[in-house]
């Protein structure tokens, strides 16, 4: 849970460093991504603004990779992502 929002996080898509959250409501009952909810929520451009280093303009979720929670730089990414789910940034 991130400020209040249940979700997952997983890897980004091509990148081995990168995290992405995504909240409970954009998966759908396969347990795929809900593309549309994802990006309504603004959430890839959200992912990348959390992640201290990015190389994208946004960052999507390979939900073929969940992160562990000892992920590096983990503790940083849910902590700029509640900043931003809250309006900070």
């Amino acid at each position: 849970m991130v400020a209040g929002r249940p979700g997952y996080l997983f890897y980004a898509v091509g990148d081995c460093k990168n995290l992405a959250f995504v909240p409970l409501q954009c998966i759908d009952a396969a347990g795929r991504l809900d593309r549309d909810e994802f990006l309504l929520g603004r959430w890839p451009w959200s992912n990348n603004f959390s992640n201290k280093i990015s190389f994208w303009s946004h960052t999507w979720p390979d939900m073929e990779r969940p992160a562990p929670q000892n992920a590096d730089g983990l503790r940083e990414f849910l902590e700029r992502l509640a900043e931003r789910i809250r309006g900070a940034h």
